[in-house]
Formats: C-alpha cells, sequence, structure tokens
C-alpha cells in the first residue's frame, strides 16, 4: 500500500508538463573537483552549481548529505547550469552523473534533501515530488528525524517558534482572501494568529494555468512548504505554484 499515495499526488502536479524556460539549460560535460561545506558544486572550471529544486538540511543531518556528496568528487558528469550567477557567484543548475542518474534525484530519493524551488518560479523536475514523499513514507535519510517531517498547520504553538525555517506545513485550507495583486490562505479561523499562506499574483496566475485556480482550493487538505515568517501569527509566502500540494483528505474530522 504504500506506492499508492504518491501515484495520487502526480494527478495534481502533472499540470507542469513543459519545463519552464529557466530550466531550459544548455548541457555541458565537467568534472567535480569539490564539495564545499554549504554543498555547492565546485567543478573544474571554476564554477560552483546550486542544485536547482532542492534545499540540503541543516543540523546533524547535513553531515551525511554533505558525505553523500563527497563520494561523487572527481567524477565526470553532464551539467546543465543557468548564464547568470546569483550574488555568491553561483549558477543554478542541474548535473547527471556519468551513468545516467541524476544528482538531485539521487539526493531526493535517498532522503539526503528536500524539495525546494527556492528563488525559482518553478520546480524544473516536477516528479521530486513524488519522489520525496517515497522516501519520507519509509522514513529514509533526514525523514527519520522528526523535526523536517510535516507540522500540523494547527500546531501553532510550534510554527510560532521556527520563524526564519524551511518547513513542510499541512492542514486544511478554512477560507481564501483573493485580493488583486495577492492571495491569502487561511488555514483557520483568526487570520492575524492561525498559520496563513500568501502568495502573489505571479504564482497565483501560475496555479490557474495549471488548472488550480486559487478559489478551488478553499476546503482542500494540502502541503506547504517555505520559510515560515511570523506577521500576527505565521505564515509562508508560497514561492512557486509546486510548493502547494494538494493531498487526499486524509484527515476528514479536522
Amino acid at each position: 500500500m504504500a506506492a499508492l499515495l504518491p501515484l495520487v499526488l502526480v494527478s495534481s502536479l502533472s499540470a507542469q508538463a513543459e519545463p519552464a524556460d529557466e530550466c531550459r539549460f544548455p548541457a555541458k560535460p565537467g568534472i567535480i573537483s569539490a564539495i564545499s561545506e554549504r554543498g555547492e558544486i565546485l567543478l573544474d572550471d571554476g564554477k560552483t552549481i546550486l542544485l536547482t529544486d532542492i534545499r540540503l538540511p541543516d543540523g546533524e543531518q547535513a553531515i551525511a548529505t554533505l558525505e553523500a556528496l563527497r563520494r561523487f568528487e572527481g567524477s565526470a558528469i553532464t551539467v546543465n547550469h543557468s548564464s547568470k550567477s546569483d550574488r555568491w557567484g553561483r549558477l543554478r543548475g542541474r548535473i547527471t552523473l556519468e551513468w545516467d542518474e541524476d544528482l538531485a534525484v539521487f539526493l531526493i530519493d535517498n532522503g539526503f534533501a528536500l524539495v525546494d524551488s527556492g528563488s525559482a518560479t518553478a520546480l524544473c523536475n516536477g516528479s521530486l515530488l513524488v519522489k520525496e514523499e517515497i522516501a519520507r513514507r519509509f522514513r529514509r535519510g533526514l525523514w527519520r528525524n522528526p523535526i523536517f517531517r510535516p507540522v500540523p498547520a494547527r500546531d501553532i504553538e510550534r510554527l510560532s517558534t521556527q520563524n526564519g525555517r524551511f518547513l513542510l506545513v499541512e492542514g486544511r485550507i478554512r477560507s481564501i482572501g483573493d485580493r488583486p495583486q495577492r492571495a491569502y490562505l487561511n488555514f483557520g479561523v483568526v487570520w492575524s494568529q492561525d498559520f496563513t499562506v500568501t502568495m502573489a499574483k505571479d504564482v497565483r496566475d501560475a496555479m490557474a494555468r495549471q488548472n488550480r485556480p486559487v478559489s478551488a482550493l478553499s476546503g482542500r487538505w494540502v502541503r506547504v512548504r517555505g520559510i515560515v515568517e511570523q506577521w500576527g501569527g505565521p505564515v509562508i509566502e508560497l514561492t512557486a505554484p509546486e510548493m502547494l500540494e494538494i493531498l487526499p483528505d486524509t484527515d476528514p474530522g479536522d
């Protein structure tokens, strides 16, 4: 039965049939020369790659992730990276190992990383969410640690102490405030105290193009992920449509 839930999740993610323009990076050969303490991938040509679609864990679990990554130092790869670097000189990109395995997929499959679009407006590989769900259900890697598992949206006491942390949160959307430039997904009755998800107009419009309009989310059981902030109550700003997953209604009494 463990494989049934990921198959259900695919239906809510399959709308991203074509990769976003920012994911269409040209392919180049390379060699991994080193892995930084932050998990950045240093290539033999001097470039620094930040893997798309994933977030490396912090704390003790980061040690296991770095150890896994350093097994690939010296490996020949194919790299697809952006042309523009971020403020730290890093290029967003995907890496394929010489035996044709995507490095981000390897990390997610084994519980060494979490899915995160980061500053991008879409995931390049939406199937990573399904792979992460399987890893979580089988308690692989970081998912053995309760601090990484989804937090109930109703657990305001815990969410209120997680400012600045990347979290997965699960709960039911009670109401929606849809404004011209921003939408608000309310998970409680008192929006100024309870958990809320906000999204800018471009994210809302992108969800509509995926046949997931904000107006249809009321009452749905969902999982959202992002950085928790405190604006009265705990808030996550949705950075990409894929950062909200519509789940089977596992808690009908909530």
